[in-house]
Order: structure tokens, then C-alpha cells, then sequence
């Protein structure tokens, strides 16, 4: 039977729909930073019961499952924001990473489903969020007005495989000519070591 809600549902969920993951990474708390406040716990605590209030899951993790489940988060995603797993536990509700319950326990919620999330999240969303803020920095430094938000964020999403793979392709070709130097100094060291061999000696 599940437990009654810590939180304001409402109140929560609006305080909710402005994140976004570059807001979440730049602005947010790191979850390695957060866990020395007494109240980090509490507030995890209070967001996971929210995700459960939220599906109306009937078989709920207790506050011992929760306090387990809260001590792996922050030992597997400490890398994180806080506000990065609320906006990731937010954006799973409409299915965006997938599995809700793990496979063979329907209608129960196990630590698992909250990692698959993250671990989702992490893939395709903040490692992009992470490039394209790198790509504002660099273009901040050459005096351009690259902002973090709106269209450049979307488009990144959309062509980052292709910027990826134009990336890839210029390293194998700066790899290549790298070889390609090296083969051709170790032709002409070679060359000249010959030709020196070959010199005749001047008698002593």
C-alpha cells in the first residue's frame, strides 16, 4: 500500500517543467557535493516517493528500500546534479527512457528502474548537453554569441551523430598523415644512414 506523499504534487511537478539539462548541469548541485548536507537524503527520499506517488505503483519501496536505493545513487551517479535526476525522474514519466517496471515484477518499483533511467539519460541526453555547452565555451572565447538554450540545444540533438562522426573521421586523418610523418622520416634517417655508410673513409 503505498505511503502518503512527503510533497505537493503539483507545487513539485511546477517547480519541475522549467529544467532542462544544460540548466540542471550548469546551475545544479553535484550530487558528490550535496550528499555532505543533511538534507540530501531527505530530498532524494522525498523525490522517489514522489516517482512512486506519481504511477500509483501498489507494491512501493519502504523507507528502508528507499534509504538503500538513495546510498547506490549517490555512490553510482555522485558525477550528477541533484537537479539532474529531477529532471530525468520527470521526464521518465512520459516514457522517454523506456521501462517503467523491471522485467517480471509488474506494478513494483525496484532501484534498477530508477539506474536504467539515469543510466538512459546520461546517453542520450547529457553527454550532448555536455558537448554543446563545451561548443558555447568555445565560441564565447572567439567572441561569438553561441547561448545555451533554445534551437542550437535542439539541433545539436539532431546532428550530433553526424558532428560525432566528422570528429572521428578528422582524428583518423590527422592519425594517418601522423604515420604518414613518421614513415617518411624513418625513410630518410635511413637513407642518409646509407649513404654515410657508404661514404669512403678518409684514411687516418
Amino acid at each position: 500500500m503505498a505511503r502518503a506523499m512527503a510533497v505537493n504534487p503539483k507545487l513539485f511537478l511546477e517547480q519541475c517543467l522549467d529544467l532542462t539539462p544544460i540548466k540542471a548541469i550548469e546551475q545544479g548541485t553535484q550530487l558528490s557535493v550535496m550528499k555532505k548536507d543533511p538534507d540530501c537524503r531527505k530530498h532524494l527520499h522525498r523525490l522517489i516517493e514522489h516517482v512512486q506517488y506519481f504511477y500509483g505503483v501498489k507494491d512501493t519501496m519502504n523507507d528502508v528500500q528507499i534509504a538503500e536505493s538513495i546510498g547506490l545513487l549517490l555512490k553510482r551517479f555522485w558525477y550528477m546534479k541533484f537537479e539532474e535526476i529531477v529532471y530525468c525522474f520527470t521526464n521518465a514519466k512520459s516514457g522517454r527512457y523506456g521501462t517503467l517496471f523491471q522485467a517480471g515484477t509488474p506494478n513494483r518499483m525496484h532501484f534498477d528502474t530508477l539506474a536504467h533511467w539515469l543510466n538512459e539519460y546520461d546517453k542520450s541526453e547529457r553527454q550532448a548537453a555536455i558537448e554543446q555547452a563545451r561548443m558555447a565555451e568555445h565560441g564565447r572565447n572567439k567572441g561569438l554569441n553561441s547561448p545555451l538554450e533554445g534551437n542550437i540545444y535542439e539541433d545539436y540533438l539532431k546532428n550530433g551523430p553526424q558532428i560525432q562522426q566528422d570528429r572521428r573521421l578528422e582524428k583518423q586523418e590527422q592519425k594517418a598523415k601522423d604515420l604518414l610523418g613518421m614513415r617518411d622520416a624513418m625513410s630518410k634517417y635511413i637513407a642518409d644512414k646509407i649513404i654515410k655508410q657508404n661514404q669512403p673513409q678518409d684514411d687516418e
